[in-house]
Order: C-alpha cells, then sequence, then structure tokens
C-alpha cells in the first residue's frame, strides 16, 4: 500500500531540513560509488526548504517502490543500493532486514548470499511456527549475522517472545516503547527471567563483534 500526505507543515518542516542534510553528509563519507545518491537526498532537501515536496510512504520492497527516493524519483534504489550499502558499511553498523525476508528461510538464504544485510529481524507470528523460526535464527548465526527477537502488530499480552529472545542468546529484542501492557508484559518478563538466573545471567553485547 502506498499513501500520501501533503508537504510537512512548517513545524515539522526543519527537523526534516536537518535530517535530511544529515543524509547527504552520510552519504558522502560512504564513498564517490554512492554521489549519485547523495545528489538525489540534496535535491529532496531543496524541494522541501521550498515547499514543493509530497511525503510518500513507501510500498514493499517486491512491488520495487522501496524508498522515499523511489516514491519521488522512479528509480528502484534498494535492489541495486542495498548490496553495496551493506559492502561499505556492514562491518561497523548492523543493516537489518524485516519485511525482505518475513522470517523465511527460504529468503533468509538468499539475502545470505547476495549479502542483502548483515542482520535479520525476527517474527515468531510470522512465519508461524517455533520450529520454524529457530530454524531461521540458525541460518543467521551459521553466517555471522544478527538477529533480532521481535513483536509485530496484533501482539498480545503474551511474554513468550521475552523467553524466546533470552533462550536464542541474540542479545536484542524489538518490541516497542515502554508503554502499552503487551510491551510492558515483555520487559517485566525479562526482568523476572534476569531475578531466576540470578548470578548466571549474562549479557553479552550483540555489537561488540562486526557482523
Amino acid at each position: 500500500m502506498m499513501r500520501t500526505a501533503g508537504v510537512p507543515s512548517g513545524r515539522d518542516r526543519p527537523h526534516l531540513v536537518v535530517l535530511l542534510r544529515k543524509a547527504v553528509e552520510a552519504v558522502a563519507e560512504i564513498g564517490p560509488e554512492f554521489a549519485h545518491y547523495g545528489r538525489m537526498l540534496n535535491d529532496l532537501n531543496h524541494r522541501l526548504c521550498e515547499g514543493r515536496f509530497h511525503l510518500a510512504v513507501l510500498g514493499q520492497f517486491k512491488r520495487g517502490k522501496s524508498t522515499l527516493l523511489n516514491a519521488l524519483t522512479g528509480e528502484p534504489i534498494l535492489p541495486v543500493g542495498i548490496v553495496p550499502l551493506t559492502a561499505a558499511l556492514g562491518n561497523r553498523i548492523q543493516i537489518v532486514g524485516d519485511d525482505i525476508y518475513v522470517t523465511n528461510t527460504k529468503f533468509i538464504k538468499r539475502g545470505i548470499k547476495e549479502k542483502f544485510s548483515n542482520s535479520v529481524l525476527i517474527k515468531l507470528n510470522q512465519i508461524g511456527t517455533v520450529t520454524e523460526t529457530i530454524e531461521a535464527v540458525n541460518l543467521c548465526r551459521q553466517a555471522g549475522w544478527g538477529y533480532v527477537i521481535s513483536h509485530r502488530s496484533a501482539e498480545t499480552g503474551d511474554a513468550f517472545m521475552a523467553d524466546f529472545a533470552v533462550a536464542m542468546g541474540g542479545g536484542q529484542i524489538k518490541t516497542g516503547s515502554a508503554c502499552r501492557s503487551e510491551r510492558i508484559a515483555k520487559y517485566n518478563r525479562l526482568l523476572e527471567i534476569e531475578t531466576e538466573l540470578g548470578k548466571a545471567a549474562v549479557f553479552d553485547n550483540p555489537l561488540s563483534n562486526a557482523r
């Protein structure tokens, strides 16, 4: 689905301009092969400053509408750009694939082969079974990739995801801001697990090594 919104308000526009300027600077630091993207970001920044710009919310990867730049320029940025981006920055930052993998081992295998990212967002209720989810995690482990156990829309107050995240040992969980009962339940369960494990509880920084 693609939705459109109007020109950002006067209140919001300065913040977007600052973010875009930082993005332009970041792209410039990556290398000359990304200069084309930098020029597009710079043009986007100018159009935003002049109020000639409509914010587009992106479509899915499979539809070839993967980025805001794509929505504005018509160019399929992600399919051709994510691999060199991962090659350039993957040893310094975590690049997490979400809807491109949908916790599906077939897609994760392809991502590993083609080096789309260096980490995967893992959602239990996306692939459907605990067994398949563990298989997806094991693929990440074998490739030396990171993995983030994540909630999903229509989440309930069940806290099993917290237990699963600890059991998988990835060191990361994504369950939203510390508000609403279905989210707080996971954080409370993590605290309970820490108490239950006592001195045996170990937390290793999952980002201490390049992934």
